[in-house]
């Protein structure tokens, strides 16, 4: 195997590997700890499959990777509030094959904080306890990204309020661009929770879940404030449903 085709095959893999795992085209390429790093692992890659013919190169470096995205994804969901819990694979299942543990998210969470993925929102703000919040707006609908979640989910916006004006009772929200369901709004332990069980939608190449919120209006505070808010925000959560819990 020469090295272009090395080279190709490396290509062929992460491009495919993108669309899972999110990653940028420059994802890290600035950082010359990043550069000697994919140095080295580009030379062990080398001398691992120096003496495997081209099919057999690539299956070894379709293990790899796949080893590699799974380790990445249990990661993520560990780092982001998720719970990674093994599931069985369906095709597999129904064969009578035994298949390879698959771990899946079954909750996650995020904080409006300056790492969030989002469109929709204001800058992130701090109370004096450190805590994260933003503004939704100046429109009222924004969107939120989480990791990916599969089936049913249950969404649970922590807000700390709502602008004067803004009706929470008709606030709703959707998942992939699923049916639009209105929230459920409690308090809890000082925290508005704004709850909602939406039929999602088609789930999409990615590894992400969007979530949508539409507070219907927004206002502009009185002063020299000129800002329209709607719902100001902590944190979105996705909770994994059981079958046929409502």
């Amino acid at each position: 195997m020469t090295t272009s085709d090395f080279k190709s095959i490396i290509e062929a893999l992460r491009t495919a590997s993108l669309r899972r795992l999110d990653l940028s085209d420059d994802f890290g390429a600035s950082s010359l700890l990043y550069r000697r790093l994919e140095r080295a692992a580009l030379e062990s890659y080398q001398d691992e499959i120096s003496g495997l013919s081209g099919p057999d190169g690539l299956q070894w470096l379709m293990r790899r990777m796949a080893r590699i995205e799974a380790s990445l994804a249990v990661l993520q969901a560990a780092l982001l509030g998720g719970d990674a819990a093994p599931a069985a694979t369906p095709e597999a299942a129904a064969a009578g094959v035994e298949s390879e543990v698959v771990f899946e998210p079954r909750a996650v969470s995020v904080d409006m904080d300056e790492n969030v993925v989002q469109t929709g929102f204001y800058h992130h703000e701090n109370l004096p306890s450190g805590r994260s919040f933003r503004w939704l707006g100046p429109d009222p609908l924004a969107s939120v990204y989480l990791p990916r979640i599969d089936g049913p989910v249950r969404v649970v916006i922590r807000a700390m309020k709502a602008f004067d004006g803004v009706p929470l009772d008709e606030t709703r929200v959707c998942v992939d661009g699923g049916e639009w369901t209105g929230v459920v709004a409690e308090r809890d332990d000082g925290v508005l929770k704004l709850t909602a069980t939406p039929r999602r939608g088609a789930a999409p190449a990615t590894s992400t879940t969007r979530v949508d919120i539409d507070c219907i209006r927004t206002a502009s505070p009185e002063g020299g404030d000129t800002r329209l808010l709607g719902i100001a925000i902590y944190g979105v959560d996705l909770e994994q449903m059981e079958n046929g819990e409502a």
